[in-house]
Formats: structure tokens, sequence, C-alpha cells
């Protein structure tokens, strides 16, 4: 689990969907499930849309080019071997960041009444 797949856009069969990465965060023995967006793409985002990416630390160490962010409302399950033959096996998220992206996904709702309290 908590592995990282470069996956096609025309693999994932989403209208207009673009090439992009996923973080397999349930591994079943037919399908999986993962956070379906990661993205370098967070300055320009609004402050209650920062709210649901998780920074992902150690991104050099997971095998990313740069800055990455996942945004944890973005699940998708796909089947499993489907995604090992179509999908690019990038590398995995360490234990720091495991850790981290449980917990950021946990207190999300908490985050999120808070924000909108203000």
């Amino acid at each position: 689990m908590f592995e990282i797949y470069y996956l096609n856009g025309k693999f994932t069969k989403i209208a207009g969907a673009q090439n992009h990465y996923a973080v397999v965060i349930d591994n079943k023995e037919l399908f999986v499930l993962t956070f379906n967006m990661l993205t370098s793409k967070y300055e320009n985002k609004s402050e209650r849309v920062k709210l649901q990416y998780y920074p992902i630390q150690d991104w050099r160490q997971a095998g990313l080019k740069k800055p990455t962010y996942v945004d944890i409302l973005a699940l998708v399950q796909y089947d499993i071997a489907q995604l090992k033959k179509y999908g690019q096996h990038v590398g995995k998220l360490t234990l720091k960041d495991i850790h981290g992206l449980v917990h950021f996904r946990k207190s999300y709702s908490e985050r999120k009444k808070k924000f909108d309290e203000q």
C-alpha cells in the first residue's frame, strides 16, 4: 500500500482525464482504492480547497520530480490488474508521509469545520 503510480488519462476512462499520479491506499484481491489526484499546482488554490491537499514531505524519496500534494477527497477504485498493466509504478510514500497522510485525512472534518466557522 501507499505505492505511487503514474496513470495514462485514457486508462482512467474519465472524459477529459489527463495523465496523473495516484496513491494506492487500499489493496484488495481484485481492486485497489486510490487517492486519484496528486498535483504540484497548489499555490493558486483557494484556502478552502487547500484543506484537502496533503503536502508530501519526502517527495523525492517517493519518486516524484517536484513538491506534490495529495487530494484526499479524490478517491477512485481501479481493477488491480489494469492498474499494474497500464500504470507505471513510480515509488512509495515514506513511513513519515504515510503517518502524515493518515492523520491529515482523519483530521480533515475538524479542519474544515474550523475553517467554515471563521
